[in-house]
């Protein structure tokens, strides 16, 4: 069995697991390996996308409520796009943001021409 979680779970966890990483990671990491089995520490309505995703594998979930997750609310994620504490300041590097730009760009071009 390979045990994967997401990387904000617990350190002493992640230290013991198999693979940890984001839900298109852990995708990756199912579709890539060859093992049958896999234990996913993480939220629980994922387990079932695991399943219905990799029907020819067993996928055992532990349905962890994440707090973290449970903390978010619209009102927070409003405040904090119209007036942002310090805090919450990223700064980017200049040309790492130009990179990133173009990446953000491609991928609306795409999704504008998909629908057309």
């Amino acid at each position: 069995m390979k045990i994967l979680a997401h990387p904000e779970c617990n350190p002493a966890v992640v230290s013991r697991v198999d693979f940890a990483g984001g839900t298109a990671a852990m995708l990756n990491y199912v579709r890539d390996s060859s093992a049958k089995t896999f234990m996913l520490v993480t939220e629980c309505g994922l387990t079932d996308r695991f399943k219905a995703e990799f029907a020819d594998r067993e996928i055992v979930g532990t349905c962890i409520l994440c707090p973290y997750m449970k903390e978010i609310q619209l009102d927070d994620v409003l405040k904090a796009l119209k007036d942002p504490d310090p805090a919450q300041y990223v700064t980017i590097p200049p040309e790492v943001a130009e990179r990133a730009r173009a990446s953000l760009d491609r991928m609306f071009e795409l999704e504008r021409n998909r629908r057309n």
